[in-house]
Parts: C-alpha cells; structure tokens; sequence
C-alpha cells in the first residue's frame, strides 16, 4: 500500500534567509552544550543574524539562479538486456524512466535590505524571496521571507533595547518520494521497477497499467498533489541595563508563532488493488482514491532574566560569569479531516473530501501544551592566559514528566591549556582541551 500519511521533516533553518545570516556557531562538546541543558543533548547551532554597520543609509540588493541535478545516477538495463535477465516480454522499444520522473532543478533568489545606524541606534531592514523546482518532477519549494531588527541606546548607554522580527511565508509542493511509502508508491521506486520496454501510454492515451503490482510511475506522478503552506513569525525584545561597569541585566521576551495547512490527495485514477481502496459496506464494486487535509498551529513564548559579570582582576586572571533563569510555554494544536473511495471521475477531492464514501471518512483533532522551567550558571577564568577553566551547572523542569522526576540537573566541566598563542609561522595556536558534562 502507498503510505500517504507522513512527509519528511522540514528543517527549521528553512525559515531564515539565508542573506541575512552573518555567522553561524556550532557547539558540540559537553561543556558548551551545558548551559542549554536537556534541549543542547544533540549538539546547538547559534545563528547571528546580520546587523546595520553602517551610519550612512544603504541600500543593497542580491539575486542568484543556479541549476541542479543529480551527482550520480543509477545505470538501468536497457529493454534487451531487461528481456535477458528475465523480464517479461519485449515490447520493441526501450524507456528511460527515470527522465519521465526526474528534471534538472532550478532555484532563482532576490533579496532587497536597507540598513541605517547612527551612535546610540541601528535598524535593518530587508525582504527575501525564492523559487525552487525539485529535481523531481512535480516538486517544488517557495519561500518569502521579511526582517526587521533594530537596536537603541538610551541613558547614555545604561539602558539598551534590541528588538528583532522574521516572517517566512512557505509552499512546500511533495511527491511520493518519502521512505514511507513503500517501493511500490515511490514514484523514484516505481520507475527503477517498470519494464523499461513498456510505453508511458497506450494508444488511445490512457496510462499503461500491467499488473496489479506496479504502478505507472507517471501516472502516479501527476495523479498525486501535495502542499503544505506555512506562516511562520519570530520575534523579541531584549533589554540590558549597565549596573556598572563590571555588572549587566538583561531581560529577554521571545515569541514564535506558526500556522500551517497540508492538503494532499491520490486521485481515483489509480486503480490498482490496494492502493488507496475502498468498498462500501454491502458492495463488492471497490473505488479508488485518498484525501486528507491537516492544519496545524504552534505558538511559544520565552522569558529569560540573566546576570552577567566580567572582571579582570589582574593580567594573570581574567573572570566572567552568567546566572540566569529561564520559562518557556509551547502550545499546540492541530486536525485532520480524510476521505476514501471515490467516483472514478471526481476531481480535486481535497476541496470535496466529504464526497468519498461515508464509511472511510475520518477526523480528529488535538490541543497540548507543555512548559520548561530553567536555572543556569557558568563560570569562565584565565589563569596566567594560558590555562582556562569553565564550570556550568543548569537545572530543567518539565511539565512533561513526572510530579518526582520534573527536574534534572546538567552539570558540566572544561579545562584547558594554550600551547601555542599569537606566534608565527606554520602554526600559530595551539590549544589542548577536555570536557565532561
């Protein structure tokens, strides 16, 4: 059977522009991981996101078009040599149907950013979008996006206030080519399986179909619509105050909110046993055919409160410290609605899914939430610039566990010894380094 009710996950960094990226950090090792807690188990990317450097207004604009296709490919048996490994019978032709699937891929890119600064503010300002057709045919990738980010200083600098906002605005078009689907109903699967002597049509122009156990890959191809639109909004507001020259507060309030809509649909046309079938109770006559529609909408919110301390006490030890606490809420919901069995000559179902028959309609519908409450410190020193030493500890609760196990602690150590620093030459640093958490 074509398995039809899941996709491949969609990578959050999808909804950033890539043109407004300056730096991306990855941390990996126990100790630097740490002060994220449960949720840094998996390694933490850190994206900085680019601000306006300069006083005068600039104004700048990008565009790229690039073309893709696949690196490798796989070798098939032409129709004779099929024939003589044991295939059916020769049909007199040969086809290549892995160029009745696949295309060369194109991407085209514009981006627009106005950016502006002064001494005590700076504001940046840009709008991005981009097509993307698949290299498989029937696939796409859409993506608009608009940022904001603005940073002010007030008090003469004691208090400063840096503001951000993304939208990203996704249309997502699949196709049947997700691991899940099985061999049969991967439109990648069925042309590598189909007789390569055996025509796209037949002579009145209908789809070939030869058995019961492998499908057109055309015609599942454009039998077969699936998108997924997405709304997506990131935002905060951070607030540091100068305590002196040693001590800072910082006050951070982020929000993200998203709402998105799957609509997907295997058309009746597809006739072969097992595949999106249905009987009606009391009928023998099998119809064809699924639809299933899915909207979904996540918000979270975020507050932090942190310390920060930075001190040199003497050229030989050099001290900075963080504490903080931290609460996020994230809430969900979602539906789905999914019909079967169709008249051969329906159309469109996903705006009809009532229309398939009565016993294979389905729906349903989910709300959830859950909270993480944090503590956090660490400690980095110096010593003599030459040996460094970072403590951390941080404490995560969860609503998602038990009333006695809600909380785990995280702590981490990390040592280390500059070799080398600062010299010429083939190698110029060289650092020795350790971690646990």
């Amino acid at each position: 059977d074509i398995g039809l009710g899941g996709s491949t996950a969609r990578n959050p960094l999808n909804f950033i522009n890539q043109n407004d990226i300056e730096s991306m950090t990855i941390l990996k090792d126990a100790s630097s991981t740490a002060i994220y807690g449960s949720r840094g188990a998996n390694g933490v990317i850190i994206i900085t996101t680019k601000k306006s450097k300069s006083k005068d207004a600039k104004l700048e604009y990008g565009n790229s078009f690039t073309f893709s296709s696949l690196a490798s490919n796989l070798e098939m048996m032409s129709a004779d040599e099929f024939v003589k490994n044991g295939g059916t019978d020769n049909k007199s032709r040969s086809y290549d149907w892995k160029d009745a699937v696949l295309q060369n891929g194109t991407s085209s890119s514009h981006d627009v950013a106005f950016s502006k600064s002064s001494e005590t503010s700076s504001t940046r300002l840009s709008f991005g979008s981009s097509v993307n057709k698949g290299i498989v045919k029937n696939t796409g990738f859409d993506k608009y996006t608009f940022a904001v980010s603005n940073s002010n200083e007030f008090l003469d600098g004691i208090l400063k206030v840096d503001a951000k906002f993304n939208y990203a605005g996704i249309k997502d078009k699949a196709t049947l080519i997700t691991s899940n689907t099985g061999y049969i109903g991967n439109v990648i699967g069925s042309a590598l399986y189909w007789n390569p002597s055996t025509p796209i049509y037949k002579a009145d122009g209908s789809y070939n179909v030869i058995s019961d156990t492998y499908i057109n890959p055309v015609q599942l191809l454009n039998s077969y619509n699936d998108y997924t639109n997405t709304n997506k909004v990131v935002s905060n507001v951070k607030s540091t105050v100068k305590i002196n020259s040693h001590l800072n507060y910082q006050f951070l309030v982020g929000i993200e909110t998203s709402n998105s809509n799957r609509k997907s649909e295997l058309l009746p046309t597809i006739q072969i046993q097992g595949v999106a079938q249905a009987t009606a109770p009391g009928a023998t006559t099998p119809k064809y055919g699924t639809a299933t529609i899915s909207p979904n909408s996540r918000f979270n919110k975020t507050f932090e409160h942190t310390l920060n301390y930075n001190n040199s006490f003497s050229d030989n030890f050099v001290f900075d410290a963080v504490a903080g606490y931290s609460y996020y809420d994230y809430r969900g919901s979602g539906s789905f609605s999914s019909g079967r069995g169709y008249d051969a000559a329906q159309v469109n179902l996903i705006d009809n899914i009532e229309g398939g028959l009565q016993n294979e309609f389905r729906s349903a519908s989910d709300r959830y939430r859950y909270e993480v409450q944090s503590y956090f410190l660490r400690a980095n020193a110096t010593l003599y610039k030459k040996f460094l030493v970072t403590a951390t500890i941080r404490r995560d609760g969860s609503s998602k566990l038990g009333e006695n196990s809600k909380y785990g602690n995280f702590p981490a150590l990390g040592l280390g010894y500059k070799v080398i620093e600062g010299q010429s030459g083939l190698l110029n640093s060289l650092k020795i380094r350790g971690t646990y958490g």
